[in-house]
C-alpha cells in the first residue's frame, strides 16, 4: 500500500470507528503534534478520537486533496460533525452537549514509515473543533 493509501485507509478506519483498524495503521511509536497543546502518542491519539466520536456520532475526516512526496503526504482534510453528547478528553475538564455543529479545514503532514503512519502533524487553519464548542484550551 502506499502512503496515500494508508493515510485514506486511517480516514476510512475513523469514520467507520473501527479502532482495530486505526490502530492497524499506525506505528507503535506514532506521534501527532498541533492539534493538541502537547504532542499525543498512539493510545493517546486512539482515546481522543473514540472520545471525539461518542460526543459526536457523526464524526467524519474525508481528505480534500493530498500531494505525496516519497514517504511524505501533504493533506487537506475536511472535518464535519454536531457535538450532540459530552465530550470528556483527558486533561479538559467534560463537556456536555452543546448541539453546536463544527467544522475544520487542516493541514496535514504525514510521515509514513512502510504501511503505517508515523507522524502526524495537523496546521489548525481555521478555528478547532474545541475552540467552535467553546472549551478553553490550556496554553500551547
Amino acid at each position: 500500500m502506499g502512503a496515500f493509501e494508508t493515510l485514506f485507509a486511517l480516514s476510512d478506519a475513523l469514520n467507520a470507528q473501527d479502532w482495530d483498524a486505526v490502530a492497524r495503521e499506525l506505528t507503535d511509536d506514532f506521534v501527532c503534534s498541533g492539534a493538541t497543546p502537547q504532542p499525543v502518542g498512539k493510545q493517546e491519539f486512539i482515546a481522543g478520537q473514540q472520545q471525539l466520536a461518542a460526543a459526536a456520532p457523526d464524526w467524519r475526516v474525508r481528505q480534500e486533496y493530498a500531494h505525496v512526496e516519497g514517504n511524505t503526504v501533504q493533506v487537506t482534510s475536511h472535518i464535519t460533525g454536531t457535538h450532540t453528547h459530552t465530550l470528556a478528553l483527558p486533561g479538559l475538564p467534560a463537556v456536555p452537549a452543546t448541539g453546536r455543529h463544527f467544522e475544520t479545514w487542516d493541514t496535514s503532514m504525514a510521515t509514513l514509515r512502510g504501511d503505517q503512519l508515523a507522524r502526524l502533524t495537523v496546521v489548525l487553519d481555521t478555528p478547532g473543533v474545541l475552540e467552535q464548542l467553546g472549551v478553553p484550551l490550556p496554553p500551547r
